[in-house]
């Protein structure tokens, strides 16, 4: 029993040292914050618990879709943009968002301002341009057909090895999705460059297809058309829980543009985006998001999006006067799960109040904080010491002889003490060779206690 005891003291510190040796830079420190991180990512999966408005999503996508061409449907494409311009303000990547554009609106001959797009007035102060240089367009032109939107919300691509990645809907069961449509539609269809159409079982089975191969957690849908709330009405919770729809206007209503440009001779934008735009900046949404992540405030264990939202899906809903879009929007919720945000299955609450609109819009980051100091390097500390000293604010700093704040963006870290040995910084090699005279040191007793247990059988014999 003794020999096993040793054995296995032994196995234990060759077990430490090859755990120094593929964690160089993190030395003793980082092993045991790598043991403390896994443990602490266990135990709250284990607790699969999560508080009323906090979702647990990891990751959201937005699939942005204008279905329309020519010139005279510049605000389809208006619309489109001005969705995608909001979301990617709010800190969804472009490598996240798919967007689809049929004309080349910015480049048309009769557009008096060239290479620009405006949602509203261009001679306005508030005028912004929705065209901006880095702009990623993922399909253009004759790609925007109905084969290529819903082979998108399946991954059924034609030819997969042939589709570029940014081409791609590579959501998975933790995705929030937000679906956003703008173009002309009727009773249960919506056109594809006048060409053909997408009709209410298109969407049903897409969006059961998107269930079945767990490829979200929860769709937001958004339709601006005419009767478009008749394009959800095959929908149903069984075959496809937790998505949200709203349309527009109801079977038998027109949906309405907003303003006109006198200098580009069209109408800029539609009502029901117009005013969807609206409500994120009268509540500064879009201003608190950015203002929250450059804080970058966290929560253990939690995960931070930026900005935990004080405005709801419901909010947004509710913001839909029939007075400014003449027209009645039309939403549906009854395919919504209360435990989607932290209730009771039979909890008797309203989903939409308790979902934020971050969760759809905007982008989610984990962190995970820790206590435990990281021993830096010593090379690495001297590297940092003279990088201090050549900073042009440290170098003002030690000139006058006061006290400076560095621009976050500039400031190098500092070298933080290790609490697990305070007296001196620990280091990788330290470790390795504590752990190496260790190893040696037992198994040289295992080999000396083998040999005098074989001597004493021998005089017994």
């Amino acid at each position: 029993m003794r020999h096993i005891q040793l054995r296995l003291v032994a196995a234990a510190a060759l077990l430490l040292a090859v755990l120094a040796l593929l964690q160089p830079h993190a030395g003793w420190n980082g092993v045991l914050a790598s043991v403390e991180a896994a443990a602490s990512a266990s135990s709250s999966r284990n607790s699969g618990s999560s508080s009323p408005g906090v979702s647990p999503h990891t990751n959201n996508w937005a699939v942005i879709v204008s279905t329309s061409r020519y010139w005279f449907n510049y605000r389809h494409t208006s619309n489109a943009l001005a969705i995608y311009r909001t979301v990617r303000a709010m800190g969804i990547p472009d490598s996240q968002i798919l967007l689809m554009l049929p004309d080349e609106y910015a480049c048309n001959a009769r557009n008096s301002l060239p290479g620009s797009m405006f949602h509203r007035d261009s001679r306005s102060a508030e005028a912004t341009d929705l065209y901006p240089p880095d702009i990623e367009v993922d399909y253009r032109g004759a790609e925007v057909n109905v084969a290529s939107f819903l082979r998108l919300l399946t991954g059924r691509h034609l030819n997969a090895d042939a589709t570029a990645r940014s081409q791609r809907l590579l959501s998975d069961a933790d995705s929030n999705i937000l679906i956003y449509l703008s173009g002309h539609g009727g009773n249960n269809f919506l056109k594809f460059q006048d060409n053909e159409e997408l009709n209410s079982q298109d969407v049903r089975d897409a969006l059961q297809q998107m269930h079945a191969q767990r490829r979200y957690r929860s769709i937001l849908f958004m339709l601006d058309t005419c009767q478009a709330a008749t394009l959800f009405w095959e929908l149903n919770p069984e075959d496809t829980p937790n998505v949200v729809t709203i349309g527009s206007s109801k079977i038998n209503q027109n949906s309405f543009s907003f303003g006109n440009d006198y200098a580009l001779g069209v109408s800029l934008v539609d009502r029901f985006t117009f005013h969807t735009l609206d409500f994120f900046e009268r509540k500064g949404i879009i201003a608190q998001h950015r203002n929250a992540a450059a804080t970058g405030t966290a929560v253990a264990g939690k995960e931070v999006s930026g900005l935990k939202a004080k405005q709801t899906i419901q909010e947004l809903f509710d913001s839909y006067h029939p007075t400014k879009l003449r027209s009645d929007v039309e939403y549906r919720a009854d395919m919504l799960s209360p435990a989607l945000v932290g209730a009771r299955p039979d909890a008797k609450v309203n989903p939409l109040a308790l979902l934020p609109l971050t969760d759809y819009f905007g982008a989610v980051a984990h962190t995970q904080p820790t206590t435990r100091a990281y021993a830096l390097e010593p090379q690495l500390a001297d590297q940092q010491a003279v990088s201090q000293m050549q900073h042009p604010a440290l170098q003002q700093l030690s000139d006058n002889g006061m006290n400076a704040t560095l621009p976050l963006s500039a400031t190098p870290l500092s070298p933080r003490p290790s609490k697990l040995v305070p007296a001196f910084r620990a280091s990788s090699q330290f470790w390795m060779l504590l752990a190496a005279g260790v190893s040696v040191i037992l198994l040289s007793s295992v080999v000396l206690d083998r040999h005098a247990s074989s001597q004493r059988r021998q005089k017994v014999d």
